[in-house]
């Protein structure tokens, strides 16, 4: 499913880490920003990815804008706000 921490994470620059698995991977793989980690990675390799790339990361040059939705009930899923 679609992950708006992944926008939020995307439209404030910080570079993204997570697990290859569903949407969130996709998104970050077609982007080309981020690091994806395989589903079967222990704890212990976690932090070690997560403490090496922390000195590796830029700054993202993409500009992601997401979606606005100034009226989530209406804008995005359509219900009326009475």
């Amino acid at each position: 499913t679609f992950c708006y921490t992944l926008t939020e994470a995307l439209k404030n620059n910080l570079y993204p880490i997570a697990l290859d698995y569903g949407a969130i991977a996709d998104r970050i793989k077609a982007l080309k920003f981020g690091k994806i980690l395989q589903v079967n990675i222990v704890a212990k390799d976690i932090n070690k990815t997560i403490m090496s790339t922390i000195n590796k990361i830029e700054k993202s040059n993409i500009e992601y804008q997401g979606a606005h939705y100034p009226n989530i009930l209406a804008d995005y899923y359509h219900i009326k706000d009475d």
